[in-house]
């Protein structure tokens, strides 16, 4: 899986680039010549073929006329092969698609009493958008220094992240739930103990397909800040080769807002699907409205809010939950909102159990954009909500 990594970080890099640029400009100007070369070559022999035609016709030489048209039906066939290659046998190019990656990782300071924290760098280095992007809180282990591999990941509430276009990039943080203590942190530094980080993450593209981002971290002493790559042999199981009973994974898959009427509390559709392969238990959904001045910075804060309750969500089975804001729309705050000078935030949780207890959680945050009306988009990372020790 390492080997994977570095050939494709390769293959993203400024000098690999151009020589691919230059490799299909000289491709395209080949195909011209060539193409050129067989159109003027059949339209002058169908052009000299009606001639010969029209000349033998006025002179009634009847093998003359007969030549002249196998030759014109020749040139004629040689031109609707070119324009059939042309228009079904050319080959299709690859639609241009997104791909994420993790451009660093870092580890905060250890400090006894407090958990490590791990942040990371994602960035697209695609020609599309990411959407949908779904990562694991991560996987923090400690292990003997005798740890040979492989990993084992084990399920960790996910957090649903914000689109990515091409070339923009997010950073990520994770922090474990325990705390550290000072001999951890001395057995961690003296080599005796191994730390990973490593989670499993999936996006989608306009289409629709998805795509995985897995990754696998460890601290080395030499390097306290900056994490290395896990060696392969540390690299859990290929997705194919692990034995994961069936999950729920609930995904928000659209939100919609209905139109603004003054007198009328604000109205959003809230889509939810079960793409796992269990039921979701004990689904609760907690969603907070705010509105908020252009100039508003962020993070948003959780608010205490009643949650919905929903028993169960099956696979591929589709939840639609209707939430209203507590207050009612003037015409002023629809004027604001529609013209951009007030921002209108709908973001909350997800949370839910599978059967065995275990449980779960996705998190959304949208920002309605007055540009497309009645619609919500992801909102930048610097409106989510920082999660709270107690999550």
């Amino acid at each position: 899986m390492v080997k994977k990594q570095k050939q494709s970080e390769n293959a993203g890099k400024p000098g690999t680039a151009q020589k691919n640029k230059k490799k299909i400009l000289q491709v395209k100007v080949g195909d011209f010549i060539t193409v050129s070369v067989y159109d003027l070559v059949t339209w002058v022999g169908i052009g000299l073929s009606i001639g010969f035609v029209l000349i033998y016709g006025s002179q009634g030489n009847t093998r003359g006329i007969r030549w002249s048209i196998a030759s014109l039906v020749f040139f004629v066939l040689i031109m609707l092969a070119i324009r059939a290659k042309q228009h079904f046998f050319q080959p299709v190019a690859p639609k241009e698609r997104p791909e994420l990656y993790i451009s660093g990782t870092r580890l905060g300071p250890l400090s006894p009493g407090e958990p490590e924290t791990v942040v990371m760098g994602i960035k697209n280095r695609g020609k599309a958008t990411a959407r949908n992007i779904r990562l694991g809180g991560g996987n923090h282990l400690f292990t003997t220094s005798s740890f040979s591999g492989p990993l084992e990941y084990k399920p960790v509430e996910a957090t649903m992240q914000t689109d990515l276009g091409p070339g923009e990039e997010n950073s990520l943080v994770s922090r474990s739930d325990q705390p550290l203590t000072a001999k951890r942190i001395k057995e961690l530094q003296d080599g005796k103990v191994l730390f990973f980080h490593f989670a499993e993450g999936e996006y989608d593209d306009d289409d629709g397909n998805t795509y995985p981002i897995d990754f696998c971290y460890m601290y080395m002493p030499l390097s306290p800040t900056v994490m290395r790559i896990c060696p392969e042999k540390y690299w859990p199981k290929d997705r194919k080769d692990r034995k994961f009973p069936g999950l729920p994974q609930l995904i928000v898959e659209q939100v919609v807002i209905d139109r603004f009427k003054v007198g009328q509390a604000e109205s959003v559709r809230l889509v939810i699907r079960n793409k796992g392969k269990a039921t979701a238990l004990d689904v609760v959904i907690e969603s907070t409205y705010c509105h908020t001045p252009p100039s508003y910075e962020g993070p948003l804060i959780y608010e205490t809010v009643t949650p919905e309750a929903v028993p169960t969500i099956v696979p591929d089975d589709v939840l639609t939950s209707i939430s209203r804001s507590p207050w009612m729309m003037t015409i002023r705050d629809i004027k604001d909102i529609l013209a951009g000078r007030m921002l209108l935030f709908f973001y909350g949780r997800v949370r839910y159990l599978d059967e065995t207890g275990s449980r779960y959680g996705v998190k959304f945050c949208l920002l309605y954009d007055p540009t497309i009306p009645g619609t919500m988009k992801i909102a930048p990372s610097k409106y989510w909500p920082e999660d709270s020790a107690d999550e």
